[in-house]
């Protein structure tokens, strides 16, 4: 009997130890996520192949050199599982990551880098992880460049268009007043007529110019401007008979000034100013009809006012002309009459009715050299009679006592005139 009872406690004993390993065993399988079916064993199955993803990016790398590094090695897993079906999805690893690194021995050239990826397979299956396979890189081609330190040199300037009088180009004569200096030359013809007395003087002109001019600040201008022209061969009087060969001067001084008004494709330039002028005619000797003749002086202030439009035509050249009125101001006329009889004395008149000038003239302008017709044109009225007896009076025909002026008179001069511009 007692050793019935030990036999069966053994029994028990090994029972619980083998329950006891059992549910152990459960346990440990459990934690790592290892299940088993209760009747058939487990079947290995190859996991499909795994097809790398290849990539390539560019890192900059300027001037320095980095040393090729080996791939890491991937050592491959197996993972054993039973059917799918019948178990929970198997605990998969995070992915792996092989990378090939390629350098070129040139600092200048950027480092490549390739990276190839490989990813898990599906669930239940065995997994199996490759080395990571040489990624194909293809090295640019790089240009070298060769830098020479030379000294600054400015662009050259651009070629000028054909210049035209609706668009024109920057350009070396501006259409502004221009300051410096100018002299020139004139060749005219000049006629003086008295209309009462039926008398005209008439004949060629050489006259010699010159005039300064200064600019200043806003476009606004001051210049004194001269003029003396005289008969090379003298001139012919018609009235009381005929002469030829008197002597006919012309002296003129004016100071002016006005301001540039500067529009798109022109410029107009208005001015004022005060002007001298000074006409002389020598007569002295016998017409054709026995009549004597004396000196006659014409003193006269005008005031200048007018303006100068300036036109483009190329680049360097431009139309400049000029519209002018001139004002009598002040005038006063000698006669020397002495020259006719000692016994007649000299006599002064003065303008007191008035009198107006018009001038004109269109140029053809360089930036040195200027050439264009002109015309001056004056009327002047009767001066102030002065009260003569005795044989004056009756030496030009009237009854003593009488009243002596110098009637209204006309001058008429148009020619061409050249001028040379420096300064």
């Amino acid at each position: 009997m007692p050793s019935q009872i030990f036999t069966r406690l053994m029994s028990a004993c090994l029972g619980v130890a083998a329950v006891t390993a059992a549910f152990g065993a459960h346990a440990q399988g459990a934690a790592a996520q290892y299940y088993f079916p209760p009747t058939q064993p487990s079947v290995a199955q190859p996991a499909p192949a795994l097809q790398p993803q290849t990539s390539v990016s560019t890192v900059s790398a300027p001037n320095y050199i980095v040393p090729a590094q080996p791939a890491p090695s991937v050592a491959a897993e197996q993972a054993t599982s039973v059917n799918p079906s019948q178990t929970r999805p198997l605990a998969i690893p995070p992915q792996r990551t092989a990378t090939a690194q390629t350098y070129e021995f040139n600092d200048t050239r950027p480092p490549v880098t390739a990276s190839t990826r490989y990813y898990p397979a599906a669930p239940g299956a065995q997994i199996q992880v490759a080395a990571a396979q040489p990624a194909t890189v293809t090295t640019p081609t790089y240009e070298s460049h060769v830098y020479v330190e030379r000294p600054y040199q400015a662009p050259p300037a651009p070629i000028r268009p054909v210049s035209s009088f609706l668009a024109p180009p920057p350009a070396a004569l501006p259409l502004t007043t221009r300051p410096g200096i100018d002299v020139g030359i004139q060749g005219s013809y000049y006629r003086y007529r008295e209309s009462a007395a039926d008398v005209t003087n008439l004949g060629a002109m050489l006259g010699f110019t010159g005039a300064g001019t200064m600019v200043f600040n806003y476009g606004w201008f001051a210049g004194i401007d001269g003029r003396f022209a005289f008969s090379p061969g003298g001139t012919d009087y018609r009235g009381s008979g005929t002469a030829s060969g008197e002597q006919t001067d012309l002296w003129e001084v004016r100071a002016t000034g006005g301001k540039d008004f500067i529009f798109e494709y022109f410029v107009v330039s208005p001015f004022i100013g005060l002007g001298y002028r000074e006409l002389y005619n020598d007569a002295r000797g016998v017409s054709s009809t026995g009549a004597s003749g004396y000196r006659r002086l014409n003193q006269m202030l005008y005031m200048p006012v007018g303006f100068s439009p300036r036109f483009r035509l190329t680049g360097e050249t431009r139309i400049a002309a000029k519209v002018e009125y001139d004002a009598t101001l002040l005038g006063i006329q000698h006669s020397d009459l002495s020259d006719v009889s000692p016994a007649f004395s000299n006599m002064i008149n003065r303008q007191t009715n008035g009198g107006s000038g018009v001038r004109a003239e269109v140029m053809f302008e360089t930036q040195s050299w200027s050439a264009g017709p002109f015309f001056n044109y004056w009327d002047i009225g009767d001066s102030k009679g002065k009260n003569q007896a005795g044989s004056l009076c009756t030496s030009f025909g009237a009854p003593s006592p009488c009243t002596l002026l110098e009637p209204r008179n006309h001058t008429t001069e148009g020619g061409i005139q050249i001028r040379y511009h420096f300064l």
